[in-house]
């Protein structure tokens, strides 16, 4: 049998349908990144030598860097990828990648308190019953497992202004 991008779609049709969307998404775009860069058949060009293959899998890692893509999802995508390239013939192994190829560093962000103008475009974006349980969190200081826990009830005991609004 041959093996061919339609059989290697055919093979895992019985997986998720969005983990199938992905994988052909993942193919689709290495098959633009190729056609781009002016590759006729890229499983032709790395089978040929091992050089070919990682240079042309590191050219398709940073064409999707340039492309703001993050780290974690181009490692990602070239899990999905690695293994239609493997049924294709190409058997690329960790150790492979990890000496071969350099993937971009997953930016993380340091978390910060929310700046008055933030919650402001927050607020702005919000209907009335969000609106009021943002503005309730935000003044009491309460997190938003002890927002969702008030009951009606409380309010016999103490009032819910006092709740809300004790300093």
């Amino acid at each position: 049998m041959l093996r061919t991008q339609g059989s290697y779609l055919e093979k895992i049709s019985t997986q998720a349908t969005g983990t199938q969307r992905g994988i052909r998404q993942t193919i689709s775009e290495f098959s633009s990144y190729s056609m781009e860069k002016g590759i006729g058949d890229p499983i032709l060009l790395m089978k040929k030598s091992e050089e070919n293959c990682f240079d042309l899998l590191q050219g398709w890692i940073n064409w999707n860097a340039q492309r703001q893509i993050a780290g974690s999802t181009i490692k990602h995508k070239f899990s999905q990828l690695r293994g239609f390239l493997h049924y294709m013939g190409i058997k690329i192994t960790k150790e492979d990648v990890r000496i071969n190829l350099s993937f971009p560093k997953t930016i993380k962000e340091e978390p910060h308190p929310l700046q008055f103008e933030e919650i402001q475009k927050i607020l702005e974006y919000t209907n009335g019953k969000k609106k009021g349980l943002y503005l309730s969190l935000l003044s009491s200081g309460m997190r938003i497992g002890e927002a969702v826990q008030l009951r009606k009830k409380a309010q016999d005991s103490i009032s819910l202004h006092e709740l809300l609004f004790v300093p």
